[in-house]
C-alpha cells in the first residue's frame, strides 16, 4: 500500500483514540505522516475513551474512565481519567477476550504495564496506546500532535470513526470463531494478538 500526502503538504488529523479500530489503524497506514488533534472538544460516548473485543458473550466494549464535568466542553488535553476501577477492569476485559489468541503472551507484560501506567490525561493515554498498536504493528507513520484545535483540515477523519461500524477487512483467526462470525473492526489488539506478525500483512490487504 503506497503512502500519500495530501496537496500542498497538508497532513490528515485524526482523533486521539484508546487503542485504535482496525479501519483508524489502516487509515493512518496511507500516510507518511499524520496529525492527532487534542485540541478538539472530547466527545462522550466515542471511541476516545472506548474500545471494543470479541469476548465469550460476543462483542466487549471497554472503557477509560474520565472525569465528568457537567455543562463543560473541554479540549481532550484536559480531559483526566479517573484513578478508579477502570484499570483492573480493562485488564480483566482484555484478559478474557484475548488471553487465549496465540500472541497475546508475546505483549502481555508490556501491554498491562501501559494500562497501569498511571496516566493522568485521557489524551497522554491515548496517544501511547495508539504509538504502542503502531510500532508492533509494523506502522512507520509518523504522528504529530495538535495541542490547538484544527479548523478545516483538508483532510479530516475526526468524525469517521464510530463504535459497532463493520468494515470490509480480510477476515483472520478470532479467539470466539466457533461461536460468532467474523468481527471485522474491533481495536487493533485483537488483530495483534491473533495474527502477531502477519497483522501489517491484513492491514495492507484490507480496502478503503
Amino acid at each position: 500500500m503506497g503512502q500519500d500526502v495530501p496537496a500542498g503538504g497538508l497532513m490528515p488529523v485524526f482523533p486521539a483514540c484508546s487503542f485504535p479500530s482496525i479501519d483508524y489503524l489502516r487509515s493512518i497506514l496511507r500516510f507518511r505522516a499524520v496529525k492527532i488533534d487534542v485540541g478538539e472538544h472530547y466527545r462522550k460516548q466515542t471511541l476516545r475513551n472506548r474500545f471494543e473485543l470479541l469476548g465469550a458473550n460476543g462483542r466487549l466494549t471497554i472503557s477509560v474512565h474520565v472525569e465528568g464535568r457537567k455543562g463543560e466542553h473541554l479540549p481532550m488535553r484536559e480531559i483526566r481519567m479517573v484513578d478508579d476501577e477502570w484499570r483492573r477492569l480493562a485488564w480483566k476485559g482484555i484478559s478474557s477476550c484475548c488471553g487465549k489468541s496465540p500472541f497475546f503472551m508475546h505483549y502481555e507484560d508490556e501491554l498491562k504495564a501501559l494500562i497501569y501506567g498511571g496516566h493522568e490525561y485521557l489524551a497522554q493515554f491515548n496517544l501511547e496506546s495508539t504509538q504502542w498498536l503502531l510500532d508492533h504493528l509494523g506502522i512507520e507513520t509518523k504522528i504529530e500532535v495538535s495541542d490547538a484545535y484544527i479548523e478545516s483540515p483538508e483532510v479530516d477523519y475526526r468524525d469517521q470513526f464510530k463504535r459497532g461500524v463493520h468494515v470490509q477487512v480480510p477476515a483472520y483467526p478470532q479467539v470466539f470463531s466457533d461461536r460468532f462470525p467474523f468481527e471485522s473492526n474491533l481495536s487493533g489488539l485483537d488483530l495483534l494478538f491473533n495474527c502477531g506478525p502477519e497483522s501489517y500483512r491484513v492491514l495492507e490487504s484490507s480496502p478503503g
